[in-house]
C-alpha cells in the first residue's frame, strides 16, 4: 500500500475507517481484507450443513493397540529422519502468561515443579536429550533446528529469556526465532480501535498465523537450505509434549503424509478438549463446547467414545505441504476472540481500561 498520506486516507475513508490516522502503521494494513475478515468472522456459520461423524479406524492408529514391533518401527524411522538432520521443531509461542498471573511469555513461567524449570528449560532439555539419544544410536553430531514464533509482545524478552539462560545448552545457531503477524482489535461494530493517539491497538493473529509468517519471515528458505524435509508443531504451554517425537515423525513419514495430527483419547466425555472428526468429506476440529450431550457420550462398538480423538494442537507437517500453505491461506477462516481491550474513546480521547469486553481479536487456527 502506498505511504502518500492522501492516498492513505482516501483509502481508509473509502472503507469506512477513516477514523484511523497513523500512517507507519496504517501502511502495513489493508482495510479493505480487515472489513472481509471482520465480516466473515461475525457472520452465522454457513456452508456447514453436514453432520460430524467419528473418525473411520482407517483414519488413524494407535500406539495403545498395537504392538510394540510396529511401534518400535515407527520410533526407529522417526530416529533416522532426525539422525539425517531431516526433522525440525516450531514452537508456537506468542501467548503471554495473563491467565497465569504474570506478563511475561508463557515459556518463561514456573509452572511450580520441584525443580522451577519453565516450560522454555523444559522443552529446550527434551530436545537435547533427543538429540543426545539418536547420536547414541547413530554416531553422529546431531541437530534439531528450533523454531520459535513469537509476536511482538513476546519477541525481545524471549530471546533475552534464552540469552540469559545460555540457551539451555542448545547452540543459538540452531534456535532461530520469528514473529508472527498481527492484526488491528475492532470495536464490536468493527472500527480500529487506537491504543492512544499515537497507536493502533494490535493483537497477534492467532495459531493460523503460522503460515504466513513461516514464508514472510523467511523461515521455510531457512528449513531448505538445512535440508530439513519435516516438522513437528506443537504450542508453548504444554508441559507434557514430547518435543519431535520419533513415534509420531516416523508414522506419518511411513504413512508418506503431508500434515499429521498427534491426539490423545479423552479422560470422560465432557473434557474440555475439541476433538478431531469428519464433516462431509473433510476433517474438522470441533471444540468440546460445540459438541452435544448426545454426541458426546455417544459410543461405538467397542465400547469406547466415538468422538475421542482430543488435539493437542501436535502437529506433522513436511516442507513440500508448508510451502504449498500460500496458496490455500485466504481460505482460513477467522473466529472472534471477545476481549478487553484498552482503547481511546473517541469522543472524549480519553484512554477507557475496561471491566468487561468491549473488542474482537481476530486469530485464526
Amino acid at each position: 500500500m502506498s505511504t502518500n498520506i492522501q492516498e492513505l486516507k482516501n483509502t481508509f475513508e473509502k472503507a469506512n475507517q477513516g477514523h484511523a490516522s497513523l500512517v507507519e502503521q496504517l501502511s502495513q494494513i489493508n482495510p479493505e481484507r480487515l472489513n472481509l475478515l471482520f465480516k466473515n468472522a461475525t457472520s452465522p456459520e454457513s456452508g456447514n450443513e453436514h453432520p460430524i461423524e467419528p473418525l473411520t479406524d482407517s483414519q488413524f492408529d494407535s500406539v495403545l493397540e498395537n504392538n510394540k514391533d510396529q511401534v518400535n518401527k515407527w520410533e526407529n524411522t522417526g530416529l533416522e529422519a532426525i539422525a539425517r538432520g531431516e526433522v525440525g521443531a516450531i514452537l508456537l509461542a506468542g501467548g503471554q502468561g495473563t491467565r497465569l498471573g504474570s506478563s511475561d511469555p508463557k515459556g518463561c513461567y514456573d509452572i511450580g515443579l520441584p525443580s522451577h524449570k519453565s516450560l522454555f528449560q523444559i522443552q529446550a532439555e527434551r530436545i537435547a536429550r533427543l538429540q543426545h539419544l539418536a547420536q547414541i544410536k547413530y554416531s553422529r553430531q546431531i541437530n534439531i533446528p528450533w523454531y520459535i514464533m513469537t509476536s511482538k509482545p513476546t519477541s525481545a524478552p524471549t530471546q533475552d529469556f534464552f540469552k540469559k539462560n545460555n540457551f539451555f545448552g542448545l547452540d543459538p545457531k540452531n534456535v532461530i526465532f520469528f514473529n508472527q503477524g498481527t492484526l488491528p482489535c475492532l470495536s464490536k461494530d468493527g472500527k480500529i480501535l487506537l491504543e492512544d493517539k499515537s497507536n493502533i491497538t494490535m493483537a497477534p493473529d492467532g495459531h493460523g498465523g503460522i503460515y504466513p509468517a513461516l514464508r514472510l519471515t523467511g523461515m521455510l528458505q531457512d528449513m531448505e537450505k538445512r535440508g530439513i524435509k519435516y516438522l513437528y508443531a506443537y504450542c508453548v504451554d504444554n508441559c507434557l509434549v514430547k518435543v519431535c517425537d520419533p513415534v509420531f515423525m516416523g508414522y506419518c513419514i511411513s504413512k508418506g503424509s503431508d500434515f499429521g495430527a498427534k491426539v490423545i483419547p479423552k479422560s470422560h466425555p465432557k473434557e474440555g478438549l475439541g476433538v478431531i472428526c469428519n464433516r462431509g468429506s473433510k476433517l474438522t476440529v470441533i471444540e468440546y463446547s460445540e459438541l452435544s450431550d448426545e454426541l458426546a457420550y455417544k459410543t461405538n462398538a467397542k465400547g469406547r467414545l466415538s468422538f475421542n480423538s482430543g488435539s493437542i494442537c501436535n502437529h506433522f507437517y513436511t516442507l513440500g505441504f508448508l510451502n504449498k500453505m500460500e496458496q490455500i491461506e485466504k481460505s482460513l477462516k477467522y473466529h472472534v476472540a471477545h476481549k478487553k481491550v484498552k482503547c481511546v474513546d473517541l469522543n472524549t480521547d480519553k484512554v477507557i481500561k475496561p471491566s468487561e469486553p468491549n473488542g474482537i481479536k481476530l486469530e485464526s487456527f
